[in-house]
C-alpha cells in the first residue's frame, strides 16, 4: 500500500512531525497527532523520519522504514500467552514474542521515554535494527543499534541493554525488556516461533 493522500492516522502524522522538527521548521511537535485517530495496523509505506527532538520525545524512530509511533497505555501484566514462554516444541523451545517498546534510561538510572519499537518480527529475525534516540544535540540525533545478539537475548525472554552512540561528549543507556507486559506495544500481536 503507498500513501498517496494526507496522513492515514496517528503514526504518519508522528512520522511527519518528526521530519518537521529535524528540518528546523519552528514549533514542530507531535502533541497535534492526538486528534488524528488511532495509527493504521498496515504502516509500512509510512516513510520514517530520521529522528524527533524533545518537542516529539513519545514518537519513537526505526531507521529501517517501519512508521514511529507514540507512546501508549501499557498493556496489563500477567497475560497467559506472555507467561507461556517454557513450551516445548519438537527441535526447540516455543516462546511467544510481542512488539517491544526500547526505554530509555536517564543518566540517574530512573525510567526515561520510549525511543523505539523492537517488533517481534525483528526479534525473530535476529538482525542488527539500527534506530534514531529520542533526541539529540546540535542537529546530531544520537543513535543506537539493537544487535543480533541483543535480538537473540530478547528471543530467549531476557532483556536486552543498549548504548546509544555519543554525541555532544556523552551517550545514553537504554533497554528491551520482553518479559515486562509495561513495555508491550499497545494491541501488539503475539509471534510465536521455535528457539
Amino acid at each position: 500500500m503507498t500513501n498517496t493522500g494526507p496522513e492515514p492516522g496517528r503514526r504518519a502524522c508522528l512520522a511527519w512531525a518528526g521530519g518537521v522538527a529535524l528540518s528546523g521548521v519552528g514549533g514542530a511537535s507531535a502533541s497535534g497527532c492526538a486528534d488524528r485517530g488511532p495509527a493504521p495496523e498496515d504502516v509500512d509505506d509510512v516513510s520514517s523520519a530520521s529522528g524527533v527532538d524533545a518537542s516529539a520525545r513519545d514518537a519513537s524512530v526505526v531507521l529501517d522504514g517501519a512508521a514511529p509511533v507514540d507512546a501508549g497505555v501499557a498493556a496489563e501484566p500477567g497475560d497467559a500467552a506472555s507467561e507461556a514462554g517454557d513450551a516445548s516444541a519438537e527441535g526447540g523451545r516455543v516462546v511467544t514474542l510481542y512488539d517491544t517498546y526500547a526505554v530509555a534510561l536517564y543518566f540517574d538510572g530512573t525510567l526515561g521515554p520510549k525511543t523505539g519499537i523492537v517488533t517481534a518480527a525483528q526479534m525473530a529475525a535476529g538482525v542488527d535494527v539500527p534506530f534514531a534516540f529520542w533526541h539529540g544535540h546540535g542537529g546530531q540525533q544520537h543513535r543506537f543499534t539493537v544487535t543480533a545478539a541483543d535480538l537473540a537475548e530478547l528471543r530467549e525472554r531476557r532483556k536486552a541493554t543498549v548504548r546509544t552512540s555519543v554525541v555532544d561528549g556523552h551517550s545514553h543507556l537504554l533497554f528491551v525488556d520482553p518479559t515486562d507486559a509495561r513495555w508491550r506495544v499497545p494491541g501488539a500481536q503475539p509471534l510465536t516461533v521455535v528457539i
